[in-house]
Protein backbone atom coordinates (compact mmCIF):
# COMPACT_ATOMS: atom_id res chain seq x y z
CA UNK A 1 0.00 0.00 0.00
CA UNK A 2 1.36 3.42 -0.97
CA UNK A 3 1.44 6.05 1.75
CA UNK A 4 -0.26 9.24 0.59
CA UNK A 5 1.79 12.33 1.56
CA UNK A 6 -1.30 14.11 2.87
CA UNK A 7 0.40 17.00 4.66
CA UNK A 8 2.64 17.78 1.70
CA UNK A 9 -0.41 18.01 -0.57
CA UNK A 10 -2.34 20.09 1.97
CA UNK A 11 0.52 22.55 2.47
CA UNK A 12 1.12 22.65 -1.27
CA UNK A 13 -2.55 23.37 -1.97
CA UNK A 14 -2.72 26.15 0.60
CA UNK A 15 0.51 27.56 -0.83
CA UNK A 16 -0.74 27.53 -4.43
CA UNK A 17 -3.88 29.39 -3.35
CA UNK A 18 -1.78 32.03 -1.58
CA UNK A 19 0.70 32.32 -4.45
CA UNK A 20 -2.19 32.58 -6.94
CA UNK A 21 -3.36 35.60 -4.98
CA UNK A 22 0.18 37.02 -4.80
CA UNK A 23 0.87 36.58 -8.52
CA UNK A 24 -2.53 38.13 -9.29
CA UNK A 25 -1.59 41.15 -7.16
CA UNK A 26 1.71 41.60 -9.04
CA UNK A 27 0.02 40.94 -12.42
CA UNK A 28 2.16 37.90 -13.29
CA UNK A 29 -0.56 36.24 -15.36
CA UNK A 30 1.43 33.19 -16.44
CA UNK A 31 2.18 32.43 -12.80
CA UNK A 32 -1.47 33.00 -11.88
CA UNK A 33 -2.43 30.34 -14.45
CA UNK A 34 0.23 27.92 -13.17
CA UNK A 35 -0.82 28.40 -9.55
CA UNK A 36 -4.53 28.06 -10.33
CA UNK A 37 -3.82 24.83 -12.23
CA UNK A 38 -1.68 23.63 -9.30
CA UNK A 39 -4.45 24.52 -6.86
CA UNK A 40 -6.98 22.53 -8.88
CA UNK A 41 -4.69 19.47 -9.12
CA UNK A 42 -3.76 19.52 -5.44
CA UNK A 43 -7.39 20.03 -4.43
CA UNK A 44 -8.38 17.08 -6.62
CA UNK A 45 -5.79 14.86 -4.92
CA UNK A 46 -6.89 15.98 -1.47
CA UNK A 47 -10.60 15.58 -2.20
CA UNK A 48 -10.06 12.10 -3.64
CA UNK A 49 -7.97 11.07 -0.63
CA UNK A 50 -10.45 12.61 1.82
CA UNK A 51 -13.39 10.90 0.12
CA UNK A 52 -11.65 7.53 0.18
CA UNK A 53 -10.70 8.02 3.83
CA UNK A 54 -14.27 9.00 4.67
CA UNK A 55 -15.56 5.85 2.96
CA UNK A 56 -13.20 3.87 5.23
CA UNK A 57 -14.69 5.65 8.27
CA UNK A 58 -11.62 7.82 8.80
CA UNK A 59 -12.73 11.44 9.14
CA UNK A 60 -9.41 13.01 10.23
CA UNK A 61 -8.16 13.81 6.69
CA UNK A 62 -11.53 15.35 5.80
CA UNK A 63 -11.44 17.54 8.91
CA UNK A 64 -7.82 18.50 8.16
CA UNK A 65 -8.83 19.61 4.65
CA UNK A 66 -11.60 21.72 6.12
CA UNK A 67 -9.13 23.26 8.56
CA UNK A 68 -6.81 24.03 5.63
CA UNK A 69 -9.66 25.81 3.83
CA UNK A 70 -10.43 27.72 7.03
CA UNK A 71 -6.79 28.84 7.32
CA UNK A 72 -6.83 30.18 3.75
CA UNK A 73 -10.15 31.99 4.29
CA UNK A 74 -8.93 33.51 7.56
CA UNK A 75 -5.70 34.67 5.93
CA UNK A 76 -7.65 36.24 3.07
CA UNK A 77 -10.08 37.93 5.48
CA UNK A 78 -7.15 39.25 7.53
CA UNK A 79 -5.48 40.70 4.44
CA UNK A 80 -8.66 42.30 3.12
CA UNK A 81 -10.18 43.56 6.38
CA UNK A 82 -7.26 44.33 8.69
CA UNK A 83 -4.31 45.18 6.44
CA UNK A 84 -6.10 46.95 3.53
CA UNK A 85 -2.97 48.68 2.11
CA UNK A 86 -2.41 47.11 -1.36
CA UNK A 87 1.41 47.03 -1.21
CA UNK A 88 1.39 45.51 2.28
CA UNK A 89 -1.20 42.91 1.20
CA UNK A 90 1.00 41.91 -1.74
CA UNK A 91 4.10 41.68 0.45
CA UNK A 92 2.34 39.63 3.14
CA UNK A 93 0.87 37.23 0.56
CA UNK A 94 4.31 36.80 -1.03
CA UNK A 95 5.99 36.33 2.34
CA UNK A 96 3.41 33.78 3.47
CA UNK A 97 3.63 31.81 0.23
CA UNK A 98 7.43 31.91 0.27
CA UNK A 99 7.53 30.77 3.89
CA UNK A 100 5.29 27.83 3.08
CA UNK A 101 7.53 26.87 0.15
CA UNK A 102 10.54 26.96 2.50
CA UNK A 103 8.72 24.70 4.98
CA UNK A 104 7.74 22.26 2.22
CA UNK A 105 11.25 22.12 0.84
CA UNK A 106 12.74 21.66 4.30
CA UNK A 107 10.48 18.70 5.18
CA UNK A 108 12.78 16.09 3.53
CA UNK A 109 15.94 17.52 5.16
CA UNK A 110 15.85 15.41 8.36
CA UNK A 111 15.58 12.23 6.28
CA UNK A 112 18.50 13.25 4.04
CA UNK A 113 20.65 14.30 7.03
CA UNK A 114 19.88 11.04 8.81
CA UNK A 115 20.80 9.05 5.70
CA UNK A 116 24.09 10.93 5.32
CA UNK A 117 25.10 10.65 8.97
CA UNK A 118 24.13 6.99 9.38
CA UNK A 119 25.41 5.95 5.94
CA UNK A 120 22.05 4.25 5.35
CA UNK A 121 20.12 4.47 2.08
CA UNK A 122 17.85 7.47 1.62
CA UNK A 123 14.19 6.60 2.18
CA UNK A 124 12.93 8.60 -0.77
CA UNK A 125 12.21 8.21 -4.43
CA UNK A 126 15.38 9.00 -6.40
CA UNK A 127 13.51 10.44 -9.39
CA UNK A 128 11.43 12.77 -7.20
CA UNK A 129 14.54 13.89 -5.31
CA UNK A 130 16.36 14.80 -8.53
CA UNK A 131 13.28 16.40 -10.09
CA UNK A 132 12.76 18.46 -6.92
CA UNK A 133 16.28 19.84 -7.31
CA UNK A 134 15.74 20.60 -11.01
CA UNK A 135 12.41 22.28 -10.29
CA UNK A 136 13.92 24.42 -7.52
CA UNK A 137 16.77 25.43 -9.86
CA UNK A 138 14.32 26.43 -12.59
CA UNK A 139 12.16 28.49 -10.22
CA UNK A 140 15.25 30.07 -8.65
CA UNK A 141 16.46 31.12 -12.10
CA UNK A 142 13.02 32.41 -13.09
CA UNK A 143 12.65 34.37 -9.84
CA UNK A 144 16.11 35.91 -10.26
CA UNK A 145 15.34 36.90 -13.86
CA UNK A 146 12.12 38.58 -12.67
CA UNK A 147 13.90 40.07 -9.68
CA UNK A 148 11.08 38.74 -7.47
CA UNK A 149 12.35 38.01 -3.97
CA UNK A 150 9.25 35.97 -3.10
CA UNK A 151 9.98 33.55 -5.93
CA UNK A 152 13.77 33.19 -5.84
CA UNK A 153 14.29 33.24 -2.05
CA UNK A 154 12.34 30.07 -1.13
CA UNK A 155 13.70 28.24 -4.13
CA UNK A 156 17.27 28.92 -3.07
CA UNK A 157 16.50 26.88 0.06
CA UNK A 158 14.95 24.25 -2.22
CA UNK A 159 18.19 24.06 -4.19
CA UNK A 160 20.14 23.53 -0.94
CA UNK A 161 17.70 20.84 0.22
CA UNK A 162 17.74 19.21 -3.22
CA UNK A 163 21.54 19.15 -3.32
CA UNK A 164 21.62 17.55 0.11
CA UNK A 165 19.09 14.91 -1.00
CA UNK A 166 21.05 14.16 -4.17
CA UNK A 167 24.28 13.91 -2.12
CA UNK A 168 22.56 11.39 0.17
CA UNK A 169 21.41 9.43 -2.89
CA UNK A 170 24.89 9.44 -4.42
CA UNK A 171 26.57 8.49 -1.15
CA UNK A 172 24.19 5.80 0.05
CA UNK A 173 21.64 5.00 -2.67
CA UNK A 174 17.93 4.59 -1.97
CA UNK A 175 16.09 2.09 0.19
CA UNK A 176 13.21 1.66 -2.26
CA UNK A 177 13.25 -1.83 -3.75
CA UNK A 178 12.93 -2.18 -7.48
CA UNK A 179 9.66 -3.75 -8.56
CA UNK A 180 10.07 -6.86 -10.63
Amino acid sequence: MTKFPFYMFLISDINTVIMSYYTYRVSAWMLVCLNVAGTALQAGYLLTFSYMSYKRNRVAPFVQCLLGVAVVLLAYAYLRVVVREPTRITDLAGLTGSSMICIMQAMPLPTALKALSSKRPLEADALLTVLGLVLALLWLTYGMLLGDFYIWMPNSSGVAAGLLGVCALLANGTSRKKEQ
